[in-house]
């Protein structure tokens, strides 16, 4: 019988603002710890510009995939539509715009926001024609989210919320035997199913507008939209997680990144 929480409680991660590169490398990204940060979206023009009215008058004809939770009904739409949509449902399941690789149809959105300096980025040294398109945006109503994953081949990634709100949930990649490679909902786990999962121990945070999350290479996560919103995401490799990133591409048999992931180090 499905129950409404984890048997063990989530602790909260920490909460920094603006913190210099030595601090952040030394305390999270070395140790490989997720921690919310404050105070990098500052200025940003996507935070005063970013509103379904704008995608709707600037991008409305653009087609988007959109899918319910674990990719169920997966569809095609228009923007537009899609956002009509969105402003209406109801929908307990809702239909959600997730990883959209936005700088395809429309690469002017990247000069709305900075890369934050704080994130090595490895793959920037690679040719243009090689390097990943790990850009995403997320656009979704309340209710709408993520199963619990690890990100594309054990990269990094930041994630700032525009609009929204959302509710982060980690668990350490030592702890994947207890996920059930990822088919245990988190947020309501059943337990009968895959009892281990009671032993898990999840660390959370709510993310509010400006609000960015540094997830490290290897952990699970889990994300709800508990208000409707828009966020940017972006995935990337440094030197903490080059070798993960490397095992990852020859797992997955990929053999042009694999020697683009290899020609980085």
């Amino acid at each position: 019988m499905p129950v409404t929480k984890c048997l063990q409680p989530p602790r909260p991660i920490d909460v920094i603002t603006r913190p210099d590169l030595q601090t952040f490398d030394s305390l999270y990204v070395k140790l490989a710890r997720p921690v919310l940060i404050r105070g990098l979206t500052d200025g940003w023009p996507a935070r005063r510009k970013w509103t379904h009215d704008f995608f709707a008058r600037h991008f409305g004809e653009v087609l988007v995939s959109v899918c319910r939770s674990n990719g169920r009904d997966p569809q095609q739409m228009r923007l537009d539509d899609y956002l009509q949509y969105l402003d209406a449902s109801l929908d307990r399941d809702p239909l959600y715009l997730s990883n959209w690789v936005f700088e395809r149809t429309c690469p002017q959105l990247l000069d709305d926001y900075t890369n934050p300096s704080l994130f090595e980025r490895l793959e920037s040294r690679l040719p243009e024609h090689l390097r990943p398109q790990w850009r995403w945006m997320f656009i979704g109503p309340a209710g709408s989210g993520t199963h619990l994953h690890v990100d594309v081949l054990d990269t990094s990634a930041w994630n700032a919320v525009i609009t929204g709100r959302k509710r982060w949930r980690f668990y350490a990649p030592e702890q994947q035997p207890l996920l059930y490679q990822g088919k245990v909902d988190c947020f309501s786990p059943d337990l009968e199913a895959y009892p281990l999962f009671a032993d898990a121990h999840a660390i959370e945070c709510v993310q509010q507008p400006g609000d960015l999350v540094f997830t490290p290479s290897g952990w699970w996560h889990q994300v709800i939209n508990e208000r409707a919103g828009i966020s940017v995401t972006e995935n990337f490799i440094n030197r903490a997680n080059l070798e993960r990133v490397k095992r990852a591409a020859q797992r997955a048999n990929l053999p042009y990144l694999d020697e683009a992931v290899a020609a980085i180090g």
